[in-house]
């Protein structure tokens, strides 16, 4: 449900950050304050949910008396923690996953805790508290503390997947040994339950934002499989690139190039000799481009005053944008900024090698070559929209059959917007 939330986050209010944040904001005081176990700081709810009822009695919830008031606040404020849990994660204010995780679960087994010790109080002589009876009447059997320790574990285990970590977190926290065994019972199943309805959140957060991270291919089967495939199946083909074709461009033409990439979909160009030869002469950035710009802008603006001319004449300089620029007769040479020699792979090289370049590397593309010829380009993301489109249409039943084979389906790519630039 977080992740529906971030997603149209993405793609309705991603432009009003602020608005945003002020109307949770103001949401969260507005019902907060209305319930005693939501107008105090996290922390402090955690210490008091922790908390025996021989310590402290916050806002008497040990009284027998207040139980069904103290009951109904409880879910009150667990419904409300979820709720702002899931609409704030993804938020422009950071406000953590840990905290409040751990606060609707502690609330969950502090629920559970006064209930357990209601079922005690009421059927004292059941064999299940045989153990109390033995120890005294004044000793409390159920530790309703206990409870929201645990319930405060198992969300955070849950949201998390962190087992031994939080195991030693929660021995730090206690100081004692005596319950490591029910700690790691419920981290146990916590991790059980949440991996049967899908990743962790973290790795959900990965996947929605794009984030490029490449995961082990022991931890996914279906990638595993994926990797036995070529390159040529999770390219960018050349069909689909923005190419140059000449390093001696108009600052003009230059400027129209960038101007169309104002989105960021590409981070640099391919140089080729001649579209029909594909012959590679190297790569060059965005970012290389714009300071050709301004060395050319630079170097012309001096040859024109040093001929006399000068901005209010309107000869040899005009302005675009607030900025003094030469005329557009003005040539960008581009050649001293391509990379001639970037990291290329082969369009049968399976991606698996593809993958192992990446992580250990680290380069941010690389370029497919044959015998010279420009192929395609292969980014992180490409690798990871492919391997998401495969995971889609993955069969867990044909695991088996489909090891060590790279045929299948032609990958369905989204395309990028087909276009050539020659000057």
């Amino acid at each position: 449900m977080s992740q529906a939330v971030s997603r149209y986050r993405r793609i309705w209010i991603k432009d009003y950050p602020i608005m945003e944040v002020v109307i949770l904001s103001a949401f969260t005081a507005l019902i907060g304050y209305l319930n005693p176990f939501t107008r105090i700081d996290a922390s402090e709810l955690l210490e008091a949910l922790f908390k025996e009822c021989e310590e402290a009695d916050f806002h008497e919830m040990c009284k027998a008396s207040n139980r069904s008031a103290t009951v109904t606040q409880i879910i009150l404020a667990l419904l409300m923690r979820i709720g702002l849990t899931i609409v704030s994660l993804g938020a422009k204010v950071p406000a953590g996953i840990f905290i409040p995780s751990m606060v609707w679960g502690a609330l969950f087994g502090r629920l559970v805790g006064l209930g357990m010790q209601y079922f005690q109080q009421t059927y004292p002589n059941l064999p299940l508290f045989a153990s109390c009876t033995a120890a005294g009447v004044d000793k409390e059997c159920v530790t309703p503390g206990m409870y929201a320790l645990l319930g405060a574990i198992g969300a955070l285990g849950g949201v998390t997947r962190l087992t031994l970590a939080l195991t030693v977190i929660m021995f730090e926290l206690t100081g004692t040994l005596n319950y490591i065994v029910p700690c790691m019972g419920v981290l146990m199943v916590a991790k059980l339950v949440g991996d049967a309805f899908g990743a962790g959140m973290s790795d959900e957060s990965i996947k929605v934002n794009g984030f490029p991270f490449l995961e082990s291919a022991t931890d996914n089967p279906a990638l595993l499989v994926f990797l036995g495939r070529p390159v040529q199946d999770a390219m960018t083909p050349f069909s689909q690139l923005v190419v140059i074709t000449k390093t001696l461009i108009s600052v003009e033409d230059a400027e129209n190039l960038l101007l169309e990439n104002s989105t960021g979909l590409f981070r640099g160009f391919p140089v080729v000799r001649t579209l029909r030869g594909r012959e590679f002469m190297g790569f060059v950035t965005v970012a290389d481009i714009w300071f050709a710009i301004e060395a050319a802008k630079n170097e012309g603006l001096v040859e024109a005053r040093l001929s006399g001319t000068d901005e209010s004449t309107g000869s040899g300089i005009s302005s675009a944008n607030g900025l003094i620029r030469p005329i557009s007769d003005s040539m960008v040479d581009l050649a001293p900024f391509i990379n001639r020699t970037p990291f290329s792979v082969h369009p049968k090289m399976y991606l698996e090698s593809v993958m192992d370049i990446f992580k250990k590397l680290g380069p941010r593309y690389l370029v497919v070559l044959h015998n010279g010829r420009l192929e395609g380009l292969i980014t992180k993301k490409d690798l990871l929209k492919s391997l998401h489109e495969y995971e889609d249409g993955f069969d867990a039943a044909s695991y088996e059959s489909e090891i060590g084979s790279i045929a299948g389906d032609t990958i369905s790519l989204i395309p990028w917007r087909s276009r050539s630039f020659n000057s």
